[in-house]
């Protein structure tokens, strides 16, 4: 932004001395007092100047000055930057009387009063400080009470704003957020699985603590998610930002620590995959504030859709607010300022913004235009400065958005505090299962179990609603399913309603009329942007796209009832790509179809591959009437050679990601064996933000005939799942290490690998599934493969002595030794220990660091190694503190045996560390 497009409401940078770090002389101090009262001169127009109070004969009186308040705020990289402050400075002298109660003349508080909107925002130095918190808050709401100050001629139109605002919102929030809803209304929303999304590591220590080859208990909670539930957000927000700020801020620093943790704990951010169920659970928290069962009894709540927001134009504050809302709410700007300024000093106040991920920025820089309550901008500046908090602080802001979107903002205007939505847990799936199909759904439910890729599948709200419209009128079951299909099944039961017999009905129309609002970034569609699709506006049979099956469930796809729009994004990207691929010409196709590799373009691209399966194209072709199929060969061409470009290239996970989803989707035999060709011989993909649909989108690829033996596929620290653990089961004969370290995998899924495991020709290299909850089934289940298996590690597993006698006489049996068998972290104790002292002899290198073990069961181990033929490489008892000095005598028995040994931590005297180390010729670690 250059100097000439500046208004008087943008702000200008100016700059006075730190107050908090400057020791200034006399002289200093004359240099302070002038500049703070040129700031005060520029900043509020003031008959009386005698207001502006002496900085030297306060100083030398010993009485507090007080500039502003603490509620000031920042921009640019986390607090590396000045201080905006949004209403006028305000110096005021307290009474010595009374020192810890800061007063204002009446005078000058009229003289302030009449200035809002009028002042121009000054920036002051970040860490300025100038009183105690007691003072800052009695100070602070007397200044708040002139400045939001309504006269009574404006009280009628605040009151009619908050109950218009309240009752449209109850209407939005009630309407069709989904594909589906019933034909009497919409589908109740269920609960959906939330947790806590840890930011991104950028520091090279940090990213090398996580290793998960160097995990301990300490280190496993670095970026561990945990659970979270709507009402505990905003308080987990402010815990974040505490955190952050006494990194960031000196003990001193009371007033920036503050301000910094008001900014940025009333913002949450909300992440999830296409169809996850963002949108449902926004409104559904919309609901629940405005009832009073969330957040207390707010005194605004607003609901913005950001894809509906026009992002060429110029917009102010309360304008931005009200766009999905109230878009026709009409003020004056000397009506609009109060209002909005009464928002800023309420702290009841939430703000939902949907669909970040649709705001059309066009920078990601971090410098960003200062804005005031009263200035008037491109919404992308309003947005990253309510973001920051740097405006609006006390209010509650929630933004949701795709993942890769967020993490795409700098840091300085980024959530602190991020939430991941996971979808549907059991419980809610069962919920939402019998409120569609009622009776019918415990047969459809046993469907989708007989396969845990579509299982995995149905987790997404959105697929497993699709996959019970096709399962409820189809009985076969679903040996392959994906997005294209599920949708294709559902425009030809469109094609096939009772409105449109007789009618020649074709979806090139809807197809042109999505590929143009996509292109041009366009929500809502005009009558002339109808006419230029083809659809007649009048008496078009697409101004009536709803499909209602055989239990009244109705799946919407254009909503023209007031305003004109797709009844959700996933929609318009499926017929965006249906024009791609069926309509467009193979001219104009070749310059646009590298675009799918973009972020924006992610889920058009899926369903570009989508239309690319046959079974797909074939029933799409009978209902889009301009598709001759004669360019698709050569359209799949360029796809193909573009995601093996992709694929080569990928560093990412995120794209890596993309490649896998593309690949799935297209279900194209050619397309796939490239794909496999080409994966490289390690997957390590460790903290990638995996859901069990990625998982089984990578397996489907691993599956393939002509992909290689991948020497070691590492998804630690995702969330695989059991689901995902029975994908990896079908494809584990492709693999030599498998490491899954902390992946939510239970039983069931251990059970599934074992099964598999236990047939391979070859045995694994690696199996690691430390940090998943193994328990004593699980540990049953590997007991039946660990002759396929050369190194086991099952740190905290959850393995106690139940189930370890099974697997000890598996062991023993074992016709070659088991190179590694780790079991630290697991409380398995001396009857634990003891059971192991059986087969110690057929281990080469034995791991029970912190497993409660005591001198009965190092005594028992130890008897076990004297008694082998040959040494056992390394035997790690650390951290059993129980050991003591007890079992000496025994363990130096074995001691020619054992060529490491470790058990540092062991509760040992000096004088039996000596014993032990005069007796071992070997390494020893104690």
């Amino acid at each position: 932004m250059n100097e000439e497009s500046l208004d008087e409401t943008t702000p200008k940078h100016v700059s006075i001395p730190n107050m908090d770090q400057q020791e200034t002389s006399q002289g200093g101090t004359d240099v302070l007092n002038e500049n703070l009262k040129q700031i005060i001169k520029d900043s509020v127009e003031i008959d009386d100047q005698s207001q502006i109070f002496d900085m030297a004969s306060s100083t030398q009186q010993n009485q507090s000055l007080h500039i502003g308040d603490r509620h000031t705020h920042t921009t640019g990289p986390v607090y590396n930057a000045p201080v905006v402050i949004q209403r006028p400075v305000v110096i005021v002298q307290s009474n010595p009387s009374t020192p810890s109660t800061p007063e204002c003349s009446s005078q000058f508080i009229d003289a302030v009063t009449k200035t809002i909107g009028k002042t121009k925002p000054k920036v002051l130095d970040a860490d300025s400080s100038y009183f105690e918190q007691q003072q800052q808050q009695q100070r602070y709401k007397t200044q708040c009470s002139s400045e939001s100050k309504i006269d009574g001629a404006k009280i009628g139109i605040y009151e009619s704003l908050k109950k218009s605002l309240k009752e449209t919102a109850k209407k939005l929030a009630s309407e069709v957020s989904s594909l589906a809803e019933f034909s009497q209304g919409p589908i109740p929303p269920v609960d959906l699985l939330m947790v806590s999304k840890p930011q991104p590591v950028e520091d090279e220590t940090q990213e090398e603590a996580l290793d998960p080859h160097k995990k301990t208990p300490e280190t496993s909670n670095l970026r561990t998610q945990t659970e979270v539930v709507p009402n505990e957000m905003f308080e987990r927000a402010k815990e974040t930002a505490k955190q952050e700020a006494d990194r960031k801020f000196q003990p001193h620093q009371v007033d920036s620590k503050a301000d910094y943790i008001e900014k940025h704990g009333n913002v949450v951010g909300v992440v999830g995959q296409a169809g996850i169920g963002k949108t449902a659970s926004s409104k559904k928290w919309g609901l629940e504030a405005l009832s009073g069962r969330l957040y207390g009894n707010l005194s605004f709540v607003f609901y913005v859709v950001i894809r509906f927001i026009d992002f060429t134009q110029e917009t102010t504050l309360l304008q931005l607010l009200l766009s999905t809302m109230l878009s026709d709410w009409i003020c004056t700007p000397e009506e609009a300022k109060p209002i909005i300024s009464a928002i800023n000093n309420d702290i009841n106040v939430l703000i939902i913004f949907d669909g970040l991920d649709k705001a059309d920025f066009q920078s990601f820089s971090a410098t960003v235009p200062l804005l005031t309550l009263y200035s008037k901008s491109k919404p992308e500046n309003f947005l990253k400065n309510l973001i920051a908090g740097n405006l609006l602080p006390r209010a509650k802001k929630i933004f949701t958005s795709r993942a890769d979107q967020l993490f795409n903002l700098h840091p300085s205007y980024r959530p602190l505090f991020i939430v991941q939505i996971l979808g549907l847990n059991p419980n809610s799936q069962n919920e939402l299962g019998r409120q569609i199909c009622g009776e019918k759904y415990k047969v459809i439910r046993k469907q989708i179990k007989q396969n845990s890729s579509v299982q995995a599948f149905c987790n997404v709200p959105v697929n497993f609603v699709l996959t019970l419209n096709y399962l409820m009128n189809h009985s076969e079951d679903i040996q392959f399913v994906s997005l294209s299909r599920l949708l294709t099944f559902t425009c030809t039961q469109y094609a096939r309603t009772e409105h449109l017999k007789g009618q020649n009905l074709n979806l090139d129309k809807l197809a042109n009329l999505a590929w143009t609002g996509f292109q041009d970034r366009k929500a809502f569609y005009n009558v002339e942007d109808l006419k230029s699709a083809g659809i007649d506006s009048n008496a078009d049979a697409f101004l009536n796209t709803a499909v209602i099956n055989r239990v009244n469930l109705q799946l919407t796809i254009l909503e023209c009832d007031k305003r004109r729009y797709f009844s959700q994004l996933t929609w318009q990207e499926f017929f965006s790509a249906v024009y791609l691929m069926m309509l467009m010409p193979l001219k104009k196709f070749k310059g646009v179809y590298k675009r799918l590799d973009s972020v924006r373009w992610e889920v058009v691209g899926k369903f570009a591959f989508g239309i690319c399966d046959d079974k797909v194209f074939c029933e799409l072709k009978h209902i889009v009437s301009g598709c001759t199929g004669k360019d698709l060969k050569a359209k799949k061409a360029m796809l193909q050679e573009m995601l093996l470009n992709v694929c080569k290239k990928a560093k990412d996970d995120a794209t890596m990601k993309r490649v896998w989803t593309w690949t799935h989707e297209a279900n194209d035999k050619e397309l796939t064996s490239s794909v496999a060709s080409s994966l490289v011989l390690r997957i390590d993909r460790c903290f990638a933000d995996l859901l069990p649909i990625d998982v089984v989108n990578l397996c489907f690829i691993l599956q393939d005939r002509e992909s290689k033996k991948v020497k070691r596929l590492n998804l630690s620290w995702n969330l695989v799942g059991d689901l995902g653990a029975s994908a990896i089961a079908r494809c584990v004969h492709k693999l030599k290490e498998l490491i899954l370290c902390h992946c939510d995998i239970e039983g069931c899924g251990v059970a599934e690998l074992s099964t598999k495991i236990q047939v391979l020709p070859k045995p694994l290299d690696i199996l690691d599934l430390s940090w998943n909850k193994v328990r004593p089934f699980g540990l049953t289940s590997l007991a039946s493969c660990i002759h396929n298996i050369k190194v086991l590690s099952l740190s905290s597993a959850g393995i106690g002595s139940i189930g370890l006698e099974e697997l000890a006489k598996k062991i023993k049996d074992l016709p070659h030794p088991l190179k590694k068998l780790d079991l630290s972290w697991n409380k398995i104790g001396d009857t634990g220990a003891t059971l192991l002292a059986v087969c110690v002899h057929n281990i080469e290198d034995l791991q029970l660091t912190d497993c409660g073990i005591g001198s009965i069961g190092v005594t028992n181990i130890s008897k076990g190694i004297r008694s082998s033929k040959t040494p056992i490489e390394r035997l790690n008892l650390s951290c059993n503190v129980a050991v003591g000095d007890e079992c000496v005598e025994s363990l130096v028995l074995c001691l020619h045996n054992v060529r490491v040994l470790c058990m540092s931590w062991c509760g040992l005297s000096e004088e039996a560390k000596k014993v032990i180390k005069s007796k071992s010729r070997w390494r020893i670690v104690l």
